[in-house]
């Protein structure tokens, strides 16, 4: 896969919060084909991320595209 890949997931100023606390805001990024890497130490964020992604929750404010080929 090239590094000029289109990208198939992006956001846009992304938050998030778990029982009323920020977990993470103003996420920005694009995610193109291939492998990618979630680290953090716990209570992070890294699951509600996941979650969000994967439209199990909505974001607390910011956009998320999901492009379509």
């Amino acid at each position: 896969m090239s590094a000029t890949a289109s990208p198939w997931l992006s956001a846009q100023g992304l938050a998030a919060s778990r029982g009323g606390t920020p977990l993470f805001r103003d996420l920005d990024f694009e995610l193109v084909p291939g492998l990618s890497l979630v680290l953090g130490g716990e209570g992070r964020g890294k699951t509600t991320l996941l979650s969000v992604l994967a439209g199990e929750q909505p974001p607390d404010a910011g956009v998320l595209r999901r492009h379509v080929p």
